[in-house]
Formats: C-alpha cells, structure tokens, sequence
C-alpha cells in the first residue's frame, strides 16, 4: 500500500474519532444540560407544590381569599415548570407526563373546594368540602409521588450522562492514541529506515561508491524513490564507464594529435597570453636549433634574434589585436635562409585572445617551381595567360603578345579580352558576341585581325583554376592555329571534290556495267546460236575461236553481275535485324544443293546464333565462303565445318574446309578486287568473291581474316554484332535507314 495512502487513511481515522468525540461530548453536555433544567424545574416543581400543600391547608382552615390567590400562583408556576421540564426532556419521562396530568386534576379540585366555600349556608356544605379537601390531599400526595418518580428519572439520567461523559473523555484520548501510535509506527518502520537507507546509498554515491544499492522492494513512493536512485546508480555506472572511455580515447587523440604535429614538416606552435610559448613541434624546435626547454615558456621577442623581430612582432601584435595575420618572410638560420609562409591565428576566449596558433610552412621550393614555371611560360611558343573572373589578364606570356600582336601593357586588363573577341576584332563568329570561354565556353577557334592589319586564326582555351585565390580564377592558353586552319580549308575543298568524283565513278560505274550487259548478252547469245547451229560446218579452227567467243561473253556477264552485286553492297542497304545465322545457312545450302551433291561436299555446324545485320548480305557472305571451300578442294570430298563463340560482346564465326589452303605470303591479296592465285582454266572466277565478303563484315562493323596450310585447309574468321549491339551501318547506310 502507498505510504501517501496509509497516511491519508491515519488521517482520516484520527479525524473520524475526533469527530466522533467532539460529538459525543457534545451529546453528553445538550443531554446533560437538559437534564440540569429538568432537575431545576422538578426543584421549582417540589417547591411550588410544597406551596400548593401548605397553602390547601391554610385555605381549608381559613377559606381566605389571600391563599386561594396565592395557591392560583403556586399553581401556575408549578405548570410552567412542568412545561419547561417536558420541553427539555426529549422523550418526556411518563412520570413527567403524569404529573402534568394530575397537575390539571389538582387544579379542577381546588376549584371544587372553592365553589363549596362559597356554598357555607348549605346543610351539606361541611360534608362536601371534606371530601373536596380529603380528595385533594389524596391527589396531592399521587402528585408528590410523581414527581418524587420523576425525580428519580432524572437521577438517573444524570448517573448516565455522567457515565458516557466519562466514557467520552477516556476513550477518546484512547483511541487518538492508538492511531496516533499507529501513525508513528508507520513512519518509524515503513519511513525512517528507508529513509536512512537511500540517505547512505547517497552518501556512498557521493563518495564514488558506484557500487552501492538501496535494494528496497516496495510498491510505495520509498519503493519508487529507492529504484529511481538504483536506476541513476546504474546510469552513473554507466556514464562513468563512457567517460572513462572518451577520456581514453580522447588521451589517444590528443597523443596522436601531439604525434602527427611532431611529424609535421610545418612549422606549429601556441603562444599564450603573455607572449610565451607554450607548444612547439619538433620541426619548430630543429628550425630554431632550440630544445623544448629552451623554447617553451621562453617569449617569443627572447628566442628569437633582432632580424626576425623586425619581421614578426608586428604581425603578432595584429594577432593579439584579433586579425588573423598571413605573411611570406624569409627567416635565416645558421646560414640557412628558407622563405616561410607564417600565419598568426588568434585564439578567442571569452571575447579576449587568450593565446596565437603559429603556423610555418617553408614555401622555398614552391617559389623556385613558380620561378622555372615562369620561365618556361616565358619561353614557350604556346601563348600562356591567366585572368581574374571579369576576364581582365592579370599575366600573359611573350607567345601571347607575338600573337595577338600587343605589348605587355596592352594585354593587361580588358586589352587582351577585346583582341580575342570575335566582334571586336573585326570578323564574326557562330558563337554570340561576348559568349567566349570568358562566359563558359571552354574552346574556340576564330580569326582576329591583329594591330597590324594581318588576319589570323586563334585557338583560344580557358579553363578555371581551382583552388586559386580570387584575383586569379582562369588560366588559358592561345594557339595561332592560321596555317593549319589554311590546310584544313584545302583539305575539306579536296575532300569535297574527291568525294564527287567517287560518286561521279560510282555512278558510271553502275551505269557502265548495267548498260554493258545487253551488248554482251547479244553477242554471247548470237555466239551460242551460231555454235549450236553452224558447228558442223565449220573447220577446227573456227570452232575453237567460236567456243572462245562463247566463254569470254560468259565470263564478261558474270563479271559485269559481280561488278554490280558489289556497287549494291554500298547503294541498295537495309536495315539493321536480328538475323537467325542457321536460317541463313539454310537458305544457302538450298541454293548450293546442286554443287553440294556434285562435289560430294559434307557441310556441318555447330549452334549459330542470332545476329544483327543485313540478311540479303549474310547470306551472301555465307555462300562465297562455302562455294570458294567447295571449289578450292584437293583430291578428297570437300568438309566444312562451321562454328560460333561470343567474344567480349561480338560473335566470332568461324569457316573451316579441308581444302588445298592459301600461302600464307597471299593473305592479304585474296581480300583485294580482281586478286586470283590460279589460272581459269583450273579454278573459274573473277576474284571478287572476298572482296564482297570483307565489305559486308566491315559494313557489320566487324573484321575478317584468314588461317592456312597449304594442302590441309583454310579457317575464316569473322565477327558480327549480337543482338544486344546496335552497330550503325558504315559507308552510307545510315543514311538510307
């Protein structure tokens, strides 16, 4: 149970007989001061009707009108004290309530005796006012009786008010004593000693005790209190545990930190408020030629010598003042001058400098590299310029100058800029006035006119520096590009001309050979009609030069046909498919079945795959290769077997044959036009059979070539694009797809 609960229900327990008590003696004192008017109106009562008697008496014997009177007033009083005892007492003691009966009967009855007093010369007069008067005293007596009733009544009604008012005051003192008792048990047993126990936990927390636990298993507020400390124990735990790691890690730190700055080829150092120093590195210290105990805690005006104060305390006063100072000096020591770049950085304590960083780094090297780089840019037939980021040259290079044919002080500032323009410079250009590598453009090629009035072209580059201060944002270069820009011209004018001359042969090309073909086809036919019809008649001579007429025409049109089947390969293009290889194959041994079946030729493949190209021209290149392997075969059956494998991302296809083979020396003339390595009358042909092939595959982006041994066989090889390619066709293609 919660102490705040025990507690509010001590309260109200004590509150409960406080108020019980209160409102027992209040009852006890109404009661009792009830019972006291009661028993003062019984005494008035038994006074007055003591009265009545003496005075029933007295007018028996006297029958005056004085006791009469008085006995009236007796016994109005002695019912108003009747009333009064029957208002104060709640319930009314019936002995109460019948004397105030009999009360009414007294007063009927003295009446009576007054009206036979009047009656005094009536025989029966002294015989009635006995009996009125016997009467009277009798009721008389009853009502002494009652009342004596009545006061015992309220006897003892006293006798019990005294005794609860006894009751009252004992018991209730009694009963706050024992919740208060309770109280302080409560608060002995369920409070001071927890309270002593999280009082020394905390002590011992205190004392770095982590260690220390309430252990108090309770489901009150001191439960609560002592968890809560429990649980802040742990978390200190816990806390401690973590800062004894950061603080461990940050001791690694900081002796890493001390490492890498000892091992710095910077110069660093701090000095302190009073100009002192309080670190150096080691390379601080070798440049000095000083030991840390010579050095640190040393001023900064004692350690070093009167030429470098000159350079240094004026910057070190403007640190101390807060500025940032960074300055080049050169510092000589023992002989040895080395140009330092210094840099004096403020450190800013609560709106004071409480100390300077130093920082030295020996930029010598640098400066003699900046020196030579001068040189050469100097000395470099590129021209060489650098500008800030309004384009204003702050440096350009003698190449420059002998360019854009300006002197040193007209290439400054805006001078150069307006002789590179194209605008300005008196000729247009494609790109927009102004829009030069100044706005963005990297590279640009243009003609200037120079100050002497010679025009020239320029190639221009500008590109930005990164990391250069501000006043330097670009860096460019200027080539005078006027004799090869003149080369170019002639060469594009010549590459122009070329170009429709080859079109203009192309042309003829295909126009002589289309029109060449009706005279030969009439003369190779009249030449077969005169054979099959006037062979007979004639000599052996004229038979053989007929037959020598009749080969020529048919060697004329299959050469005309080849001629044209090549000029195609350029003029009739197609697009780009996926092109199945073994569809292809097939489509070319259907055509070939007849030579197939005459040669005795074995034809066989591994799986071809799919391909992107031209399938007309595929398939032209598949059948030159299988009827040159069909023709060219030694004394056994001809054997061809072909064969794919991917290659990086191309496929490369592969014809071998078990022909008579090629020289190796002849490699590289089987591929030209016209190119035969046997006679006609051995092998028919025009040599034009691989030509057709090495422009289809490099039509396909590819490359063939050859392997032979002479007597064994020859292997072709070739490359196309897979599927996943997209190869633009070469020599005009694209622009027929």
């Amino acid at each position: 149970m919660r102490i705040s609960t025990r507690l509010n229900i001590a309260l109200a327990l004590s509150a409960c007989v406080a108020i019980g008590v209160m409102a027992g003696m209040a009852r006890v004192s109404t009661l009792g001061e009830r019972s006291l008017r009661a028993e003062l109106a019984g005494q008035e009562v038994a006074r007055d009707l003591a009265s009545l008697l003496t005075l029933t008496q007295e007018y028996t014997l006297y029958l005056g009108e004085r006791p009469a009177t008085q006995w009236h007033a007796r016994f109005a009083s002695m019912q108003r004290g009747i009333a009064a005892a029957v208002a104060h007492t709640n319930p009314p003691h019936p002995a109460l309530l019948a004397l105030r009966d009999q009360a009414s009967v007294l007063d009927e009855l003295f009446r009576q005796l007054e009206q036979v007093a009047l009656q005094a010369d009536s025989p029966l007069n002294p015989r009635q006012r006995s009996l009125v008067v016997e009467r009277l005293t009798s009721e008389s007596q009853e009502l002494v009786e009652r009342r004596f009733e009545w006061a015992q009544a309220v006897g003892r009604d006293r006798a019990r008010q005294q005794r609860e008012l006894t009751l009252v005051a004992l018991a209730g003192p009694g009963l706050l004593l024992v919740v208060c008792a309770g109280l302080a048990w409560t608060v002995s047993r369920r409070m001071l000693a927890p309270l002593a126990r999280l009082r020394q936990v905390a002590r011992d927390i205190q004392g770095g005790a982590l260690s220390a636990r309430v252990g108090l298993a309770s489901d009150d507020e001191l439960g609560d209190t002592a968890a809560s400390v429990d649980a802040m124990a742990d978390s200190l735990v816990m806390t401690n545990a973590a800062l004894a790691g950061e603080v461990e890690q940050r001791r690694k730190s900081q002796d890493q930190l001390h490492l890498v700055i000892d091992n710095l080829p910077a110069l660093i150092a701090h000095v302190d408020a009073d100009r002192r120093y309080v670190v150096a590195n080691r390379a601080y210290m070798a440049r000095l030629g000083r030991g840390a105990d010579e050095l640190v805690g040393h001023r900064v005006e004692d350690v070093h010598d009167d030429a470098d104060r000159e350079r240094l305390m004026p910057q070190l006063d403007l640190a101390f003042k807060g500025q940032v100072a960074r300055f080049e000096t050169e510092l000589e020591h023992d002989g040895d001058a080395r140009i330092l770049q210094v840099t004096f950085v403020p450190e800013i304590e609560h709106g004071r400098v409480a100390g300077v960083f130093v920082l030295k780094t020996n930029v010598t090297s640098l400066r003699q590299a900046e020196e030579r780089l001068q040189r050469v840019m100097d000395a470099s037939p590129l021209g060489m310029f650098t500008t800030d980021q309004e384009g204003r040259c702050l440096y350009a290079n003698p190449a420059v100058q002998r360019i854009v044919g300006l002197s040193v002080d007209a290439c400054l500032g805006s001078g150069l800029r307006l002789a590179l323009d194209p605008m300005t410079a008196g000729h247009e250009s494609p790109q927009p006035a102004g829009a030069w590598a100044w706005g963005g453009i990297r590279a640009h090629e243009h003609r200037i006119t120079r100050t002497d009035g010679q025009v020239v072209w320029v190639r221009a580059n500008l590109a930005p520096l990164p990391g250069a201060p501000q006043t330097t944002a670009f860096v460019g270069t200027l080539e005078d590009v006027t004799e090869r820009r003149q080369l170019q011209e002639a060469l594009e004018q010549r590459t122009v001309a070329l170009t429709r001359s080859n079109e203009d042969l192309a042309r003829f090309a295909y126009v002589a050979s289309h029109d060449l073909q009706e005279p030969i086809r009439v003369v190779n036919s009249y030449a077969q009609l005169l054979k099959r019809r006037h062979e007979a008649a004639l000599n052996q001579e004229a038979r053989e030069f007929l037959g020598f007429m009749v080969e020529g025409g048919q060697r004329a049109l299959t050469l005309i046909r080849d001629l044209l089947s090549l000029s195609r390969l350029d003029s009739q293009v197609r697009p780009f498919d996926p092109v199945p290889l073994a569809e292809v194959l097939h489509g070319v041994l259907q055509d070939l079945r007849m030579t197939i079946e005459a040669s005795g030729a074995t034809v066989t493949h591994d799986e071809l795959p799919t391909v992107l190209g031209d399938r007309v021209q595929l398939g032209q290149l598949l059948a030159n290769l299988l009827s040159n392997a069909i023709k060219f075969r030694g004394q056994s059956a001809p054997r061809v077997h072909l064969h794919a494998n991917l290659d990086a991302s191309r496929w490369r296809i592969s014809v071998a044959d078990n022909g008579i083979g090629i020289d190796a020396k002849y490699v590289d003339r089987i591929f030209l036009m016209f190119q035969r390595l046997h006679v006609r009358s051995v092998y028919a042909g025009n040599g034009i059979g691989l030509a057709v092939c090495k422009r289809v595959v490099e039509r396909h982006g590819g490359r063939i070539e050859v392997e032979s041994v002479p007597g064994q066989g020859s292997t072709f090889r070739f490359t196309l694009p897979g599927v996943a390619q997209n190869p633009a066709p070469r020599d005009g293609a694209s622009a027929e797809q």
